[in-house]
């Protein structure tokens, strides 16, 4: 009876290794499609889900706090397609999703919204001043050519910049810093503070 229950305790072990072995399995599979749901194949950015969940998150919190929404693209993407290739472009949107993660702070929130395009929810701002330290920061970041297939790909991108204190709602505040990107790209800065 001892042996018995022995080798039935052997077994029963055996089964929970098992089932804790697919357990593991099965939350690494989930986490894995969790991530793909919200972050862009390409850059490994989040994605314009993401993006959205995180914007509508930032207007329920309470306190309060001042954010900005910089809207960033890519000044001349399609001459970049057309001249090297598809796979340069996507090198280049890669290196830009690099460098501007790169240059901004841990607590600061970078997603590639699709195309050329990127947004970046920059929160705890103090005083409207480091807002243009940011964007000329962000800027200096693309000053270095890519080195691409034996070419040196030189890349820039403007950037729109809109306060949560103008906005009274995510929707508000995507349409004031898209407006101020479109405006950026006539400025030699390459920046422009929506102030509507």
């Amino acid at each position: 009876n001892i042996k018995e229950l022995q080798q039935l305790n052997e077994v029963f072990n055996e089964l929970l290794d098992k089932i804790q072995v697919s357990t593991q399995k099965l939350r690494a599979e989930n986490d894995v499609l969790a991530h793909q749901a919200l972050h862009d194949q390409l850059t490994q950015l989040p994605n314009r889900h993401y993006f959205y969940q995180t914007l509508l998150a930032s207007f329920d919190q309470s306190p309060k706090t001042t954010s900005a929404l910089f809207f960033i693209d890519n000044n001349n993407f399609k001459e970049i397609n057309d001249q090297y290739g598809h796979l340069a472009g996507d090198a280049v949107l890669q290196e830009m999703a690099k460098r501007l993660q790169n240059s901004l702070r841990q607590d600061d929130f970078i997603a590639r919204l699709g195309g050329d395009e990127f947004a970046i929810l920059i929160r705890n701002i103090t005083k409207t001043e480091h807002l243009t330290k940011i964007s000329e920061n962000l800027l200096k970041c693309c000053e270095q050519p890519l080195h691409f297939d034996q070419h040196q790909i030189y890349f820039s991108f403007s950037i729109g910049i809109a306060s949560t204190e103008q906005a009274h709602s995510p929707e508000d505040l995507i349409t004031a810093a898209d407006s101020a990107m479109y405006k950026a790209k006539t400025l030699q800065q390459g920046w422009y503070f929506s102030l509507r």
